[in-house]
């Protein structure tokens, strides 16, 4: 099974800096290969990218039927799937015919609604590793990172589907369930293990919800905690 080392940075003078993923690679030397089903060209050109900076071969996509014939020529490790994908089948419709045949594929769905709203914890016979990402939340390249590593680390504990954040909360989707962890006292550690994260990069997710919410004192271990959970009572 496939399984991410680490995530690192490399800086370069004069640009922005974009975290990388590193893997094990089953197939020897060599990149992992990455597949993209979007229909919007503007979203699939930003996820090759994004996908090319974490070191990524990468194959794109418009539809479901473009996405059956790179599935068949590329075997990707990872697919990066809208789960409306205009006129046809849909993206949950592409990711459950990608389970019977590449069902070691991970799968990161994409929507602009909510994840419940989204229909994936109601639908069966989805790839055994998946996971979401708010449209709205491409623009944080460390949370897609963490994202696309989690879902590469099947050791890991699952990703929540059903733990999406409440609106009005002010906080990406990465920011409220590490929040959540921090509210049920779960350590820094524990946060960067079940994440498939370094302790650094869970420390700057506090960093940035201390930013937006100074009253959420995750600085203090003794009150993080029932300060997190005082916080997240005024949205549940």
């Amino acid at each position: 099974m496939f399984r991410s080392e680490h995530c690192y940075s490399e800086p370069r003078t004069g640009a922005t800096t974009v975290p990388r993923v590193e893997y094990d690679n089953p197939r020897g030397p060599g990149p992992r290969r990455g597949l993209i089903v979007e229909d919007d060209s503007l979203t699939r050109v930003l996820l090759e990218n994004l996908l090319q900076g974490f070191g990524f071969d990468v194959a794109t996509a418009q539809n479901a039927s473009e996405g059956k014939k790179h599935l068949r020529l590329h075997d990707p490790d990872l697919a990066i799937v809208d789960i409306d994908l205009g006129f046809g089948p849909t993206g949950l419709d592409f990711a459950k015919m990608m389970a019977r045949t590449h069902p070691h594929v991970a799968t990161v769905f994409l929507s602009r609604i909510s994840e419940s709203d989204s229909g994936i914890t109601n639908v069966q016979n989805l790839p055994t590793n998946v996971a979401y990402i708010n449209k709205l939340d491409l623009d944080n390249v460390e949370a897609v990172s963490e994202v696309i590593e989690a879902c590469l680390r099947p050791s890991l504990r699952p990703r929540p589907l059903g733990e999406t954040r409440p609106d009005g909360i002010g906080l990406s989707q990465s920011q409220y369930e590490v929040l959540l962890q921090v509210s049920r006292g779960v350590s820094t550690a524990d946060i960067a293990v079940q994440r498939g994260t370094t302790e650094r990069a869970v420390r700057g997710i506090f960093r940035r919800i201390q930013d937006e919410h100074p009253e959420i004192l995750l600085d203090s271990k003794s009150q993080r905690a029932t300060s997190a959970a005082s916080f997240l009572r005024a949205y549940s």
